[in-house]
Parts: C-alpha cells; sequence; structure tokens
C-alpha cells in the first residue's frame, strides 16, 4: 500500500507542518503503509533546519532539482502534474492539509485505474464555485466546459501504475504549464479538468468518504476515511489549522494532547458551530467570501 505526498516548504509557512500531521494520522490507522514523499531539492535541504523529523515517518523519499529561480508555488505544481511519472507502482496520493481517521488498505481494491471525488460533493452545475471555476475555464477556452458531471479535486487521487496514466499526467503537466505561460492559471484543478475532457473522461469518482471536504460534505463526515480540511476562505476547523501547526513548528514535538485530537479528529469542531446547508449556504459563501475582501471594513464588527 503505497500513499504519496508532495511537498514543497519553506521555513515561511506551515505545509511541512501539515505533511508531519496528516502522515501521523497515516500511520496511527495504517501501521503497514508505505509512505512516499516526493519533492523538491530545497524543500529536502531545508529538513535539517527542522526541529521535527518528517523523512524519519515516510519509507522513501524523492528528490526532484528545480532552477533556483523556480518559485515555490511552481516547484509544487510541477511535481504534482508529474508526480505518476516520478514514482513507481500504484499510489493513493494525499493532499498535505488532509487527517486520515480509519484504515484505508480498502482504496488499492479499486477497479479504476484513476479515480478522485467530486469538488464540494454535487454536481458542476450544482457547486457553490460554479459560476467562479466557469469564469475561469472561459479564459482557457470560451467554447468548452470541461466537465462530463463532476468537478474533481485534486486532494485526494488513486492512480495505478499503466500507461493510460503516464499519457494523462504528461498532457495535465502539459496544460498546467501551458495556462501559467498563456492565461496566468496556477490552480491546478483547472488543467486537471481539461486534461480530463481532452482524454475523454478516464477520472472515476470515487466516494466522498475518501475526501470528505468538511465545509461542503457533512452527509459524508461520519464515515469519512480522510478528512481535507483546507485553508477554505473563512472556515476553521479544530486545531488544525493553527495550534497544532504552529506548536509543532516552534518545538518539534506533537503533545499527547494533540495527539489525542489527530487520532480522533472527528471531534475537531470548535464552539459554537453551525451547519449551513442548501439555498443558506449559498448566501453564506458569498457573505464570508465579501468579507474576506474587506475584513479591514468588517473588522470592528467582529
Amino acid at each position: 500500500m503505497k500513499f504519496l505526498y508532495v511537498l514543497v516548504s519553506t521555513n515561511n509557512d506551515t505545509y511541512a507542518e501539515q505533511a508531519f500531521v496528516s502522515i501521523t494520522s497515516l500511520r496511527m490507522h495504517n501501521k503497514d503503509a508505505f509512505i512516499s514523499l516526493l519533492v523538491d531539492n530545497k524543500t529536502d535541504k531545508n529538513f535539517d533546519e527542522r526541529k521535527f523529523k518528517l523523512k524519519e515517518l515516510v519509507n522513501e523519499t524523492t528528490v526532484i532539482a528545480f532552477e533556483e529561480s523556480t518559485s515555490q508555488m511552481e516547484r509544487s505544481r510541477q511535481l504534482k502534474t508529474r508526480m505518476r511519472n516520478l514514482v513507481r507502482g500504484d499510489f493513493l496520493f494525499i493532499d498535505c492539509d488532509t487527517i486520515i481517521c480509519e484504515n484505508l488498505a480498502s482504496i488499492f481494491k479499486c477497479e479504476h485505474n484513476l479515480a478522485a471525488v467530486a469538488d464540494t460533493h454535487i454536481e458542476f452545475v450544482n457547486s457553490a464555485i460554479y459560476k467562479r471555476t466557469c469564469d475561469i475555464f472561459k479564459k482557457v477556452n470560451k467554447h468548452k466546459l470541461p466537465i462530463e458531471k463532476f468537478y474533481f479535486n485534486s486532494g485526494i487521487l488513486f492512480v495505478k501504475e499503466c500507461s493510460e496514466n503516464v499519457d494523462f499526467f504528461n498532457k495535465w503537466n502539459e496544460l498546467w504549464n501551458l495556462y501559467k505561460a498563456r492565461n496566468n492559471i496556477y490552480q491546478d484543478q483547472i488543467s486537471l479538468a481539461f486534461a480530463n475532457m481532452e482524454l475523454k473522461f478516464p477520472i472515476s469518482e470515487l466516494s466522498g468518504i475518501w475526501n470528505c471536504q468538511i465545509q461542503y460534505g457533512m452527509n459524508y463526515f461520519a464515515n469519512a476515511k480522510i478528512l481535507h480540511y483546507f485553508a477554505t476562505v473563512g472556515f476553521e476547523y479544530g486545531n488544525f489549522k493553527k495550534q497544532i501547526l504552529l506548536s509543532l513548528k516552534e518545538t518539534g514535538v506533537l503533545t499527547e494532547d494533540y495527539l489525542l485530537e489527530i487520532k480522533e479528529p472527528k471531534h475537531g469542531f470548535p464552539s459554537p458551530h453551525l451547519v449551513i446547508s442548501g439555498n443558506d449556504y449559498i448566501f453564506f459563501h458569498y457573505f464570508r467570501l465579501f468579507n474576506y475582501h474587506l475584513k479591514r471594513i468588517f473588522k470592528p464588527f467582529k
């Protein structure tokens, strides 16, 4: 069972801390997991400056060198869109901003070559992100919407080792580079959607339990195997976005209390906490976006 993490990180962010917490949770529930870490040369060199020993948690580390001038974002996207062709074997790719809740062995019984979970856990036309995502799609191609039914989230990907996936990841990387240069689009999911369309939609749908995007997927929460808490505007999930990561950066260790939170992550909601759904959520979603972008105006009222 190979689980793959892609990491590009410096001392100025908490991506390495996120990876450490996620891998720790994976080890708690999957004792025999083979964990592969794909990093750039700067991140690999930076490990020596960290107080925590991330590389001791993994089974293999693959280091890819880039030109010194290559930005952190580009390093990350280049590794992610090429990952199938940089490591061997079938794998489950897991984003760093995740918490593993259960044993994941059953994913390797998946019959599909390439599979992912729907972004926002809903058909694309009904999604809260439909309009703004379509606006980005139109920058790439005014005449084609690259969606068959779902806009797939790239945070969890089941990927078999086969020639079809080699071709897919070559296309994904090719389109990411093209859209970055031509349209100034850096999101990897945009190029993922167009690669899926150009290759006649080879991505199959996984159940939302494999990538429970907490803000959108409470109906999958109870049975979720992986929680994807991600840096959504205005959204907080327990300590996983702040306290645990900052404490780990400062001390290099996870306290017993934090380890308990990581082992039982479904208790991570702060109080008070509201569950908002349906049309109420659409209103809430855009209000929070508005509040985020005008936070200086709203700050006195918080």
